[in-house]
């Protein structure tokens, strides 16, 4: 059985991690299935809206450092490569997608599955989440996008901290510094998690994939190239039918309905 399945419900693309046993551990099987749910989904037009969740207690624990046991360190390196040659075209994916993604984490997130709880633009936690690097505390730098999403995040400063000390995050505090976006009990996550996911899927999709994007490349721009970038991607949206249905929705005084 795969380690992450994948699920279509109605417009909403479906990813659920499944080895509850192992802490939803991330090794090579799993980086090749994480690839192959972000290009079945990113390609799948019917889907407008991606959930990530995962069974069992924690969202993932990372990767699964028992693979890396006995290995010498040449070897160690080489599967290091490996996992990173799928999970970062991986993560490339869903950070560069139009379509937005709610994660719902629960329990442990850390190290690569923080960086995957992190890939969420919307991003539920209960009071049991724990978000936590764990990358020096086994002589390692940080992989799967957090030294990208973190500081985007939490700013540079609070990211230096969290890795440097390794520092453990709660829910609460998580959303309170910003990592996460809302607190919501454990027995909610899944319902609360597919009511965001199916309300995003009736919304623009084009128009919040170019937000998005302009909201990540804002951090390496000079204002020029923003303004210039807004005025080309808001031009683009006001030719499309999504912007024609919203703003006569608007005039007319009545709820849009995005197709």
């Amino acid at each position: 059985m795969s380690a992450v399945s994948v699920e279509i419900d109605g417009a909403v693309g479906k990813i659920l991690f499944t080895s509850p046993e192992d802490g939803n551990g991330i090794d090579t099987a799993f980086c090749d299935s994480f690839l192959a749910a972000a290009e079945q989904l990113g390609a799948d037009d019917a889907v407008r809206a991606i959930l990530i969740a995962s069974d069992g207690r924690n969202f993932s624990v990372g990767a699964n450092v028992k693979t890396f046991l006995g290995l010498p360190s040449t070897e160690f390196a080489q599967l290091a490569l490996r996992m990173t040659d799928t999970l970062h075209p991986a993560v490339e994916r869903f950070v560069s997608m139009e379509k937005p993604i709610i994660t719902l984490v629960q329990g442990n997130a850390a190290g690569a599955g923080l960086g995957v709880a992190l890939l969420g633009d919307i991003c539920l936690v209960t009071p049991e989440t724990r978000m936590l690097v764990a990358y020096p505390g086994i002589g390692l730098s940080p992989d799967a996008g957090v030294s990208y999403m973190l500081p985007r995040l939490v700013g540079l400063r609070r990211a230096q901290e969290i890795i440097m000390l390794e520092q453990i995050i709660g829910g609460a505090d998580a959303v309170r510094i910003g990592l996460a976006t809302r607190l919501v009990e454990a027995d909610a996550l899944r319902s609360e998690g597919l009511a965001i996911a199916s309300a995003l899927a009736q919304r623009p999709t084009k128009a919040l994939g170019r937000s998005k994007k302009l909201l990540l490349q804002s951090f390496g721009a000079d204002i020029k190239k923003q303004l210039d970038d807004e005025a080309e991607q808001i031009t683009i949206c006001a030719g499309e039918p999504h912007a024609f249905e919203g703003v006569n929705a608007f005039i007319e005084r009545r709820k849009a309905h995005f197709v």
